[in-house]
């Protein structure tokens, strides 16, 4: 009844055993074994040839065509505005409300806004969390732009994960949950606002040593890289598996959970401070693909050591300033997670 997991990883495991969507909106990752001199990759012919048992981890993007660069369309300083659904007053027998990150039409960071919403009510099933941070995603981005729509009946809000508190249950559940525990959770939408409601099934214990904003960057990231290194690449001691963009939040979590499986985890980043912090991480070996040919290498390194698994939060904004931590994600200044923290109430004003 809501105990906790003996380790990082069996957390990981008793989640993805249950077939979770992993995260069909947010990057793909891509685990493909490079057999002899044949194989279904050509363009990885020169790097492997005649070679076996190295895994490669692949990124591709999902529906969109691509993230732009720094996002230069908006204003450097802009400011996150305070936006309100353009209704009637409400009335004392109106649901009660909260405030979510949103925008009320496609474009860049200053769009977004902190606007008023109904809060959501726990269906058969379901659990109300109050949200104390939610990760930010490149999938958030693309939604912001317009070029990611959330899935059908899913919440139109901003956010693929959530770290909180529960805060109410729905008709049905289980008992496996009370009022009060400490949860994290992988979503569909609706993340980044104060209150979110998620299946029972699909919460996950956070581990008592562990903050709510290093919880939020855990459900997206890590059970990405634990399904597909164990699931789709079945990972197996003293493999060799490339990581891509190394340095980013799913990066860092394949990393760790590579060295966990006894595997050999070699990354490929694009600066210098990227591959320090891939390091830190535990990655065996990095190489900077924008200046130097990694292929001719990566096949070279066969040993590192083990670290504790951890996940790496770069930077958390509040809510009020997404618009900034959107920016800081598409300038790809980030090395591991952008976290926006939920704050318990909001004074009425302007916001400075």
């Amino acid at each position: 009844m809501g105990s906790e997991p003996s380790s990082p990883k069996s957390l990981l495991q008793g989640q993805a055993e249950k077939q979770i969507p992993v995260p069909a909106r947010g990057m793909i990752w891509v685990l493909a074994e490079i057999m002899d001199s044949e194989t279904c990759f050509p363009h990885l012919e020169s790097v492997a040839p005649k070679r076996k048992n190295a895994l490669f981890l692949y990124r591709v993007q999902g529906r969109a065509a691509g993230i732009g660069g720094a996002g230069s369309d908006s204003a450097p300083g802009a400011s996150l505005a305070l936006c309100r659904a353009q209704t009637a007053r409400p009335s004392s027998l109106e649901k009660e409300k909260m405030f979510a990150a949103y925008f009320d039409c496609p474009g860049g960071p200053e769009n977004l806004c902190m606007k008023e919403v109904m809060k959501p009510s726990p269906g058969e099933g379901e659990v109300l969390v109050k949200v104390s941070a939610s990760a930010l995603n490149r999938a958030d981005l693309l939604q912001r732009r317009g070029k990611y729509p959330p899935p059908k009946g899913a919440s139109d809000i901003l956010g693929l994960e959530a770290a909180g508190r529960v805060a109410g249950l729905g008709p049905g559940c289980s008992g496996r949950w009370k009022i009060g525990d400490a949860v994290m959770a992988l979503l569909s939408g609706g993340g980044q606002a104060q209150f979110v409601t998620v299946p029972e099934g699909l919460l996950m214990p956070i581990p008592k040593d562990m903050t709510f904003i290093q919880a939020a960057a855990i459900p997206e990231a890590w059970l990405t890289a634990f399904q597909l290194l164990h699931f789709v690449g079945k990972v197996q001691e003293g493999e060799r598996v490339l990581i891509h963009a190394g340095a980013s939040g799913v990066g860092m979590a394949a990393i760790q959970l590579v060295r966990l499986a006894k595997a050999i985890p070699i990354v490929t980043a694009g600066t210098q401070e990227k591959l320090e912090a891939t390091a830190n991480a535990g990655a065996a070996a990095g190489f900077n693909y924008k200046n130097e040919d990694f292929s001719e290498k990566v096949l070279e390194f066969t040993q590192g050591a083990s670290p504790r698994l951890q996940p790496l939060v770069d930077s958390v904004y509040p809510l009020h300033a997404i618009a900034e931590a959107h920016r800081a994600m598409e300038e790809n200044r980030n090395i591991g997670k952008i976290v926006i923290e939920i704050p318990v109430c909001f004074k009425k004003g302007p916001l400075h």
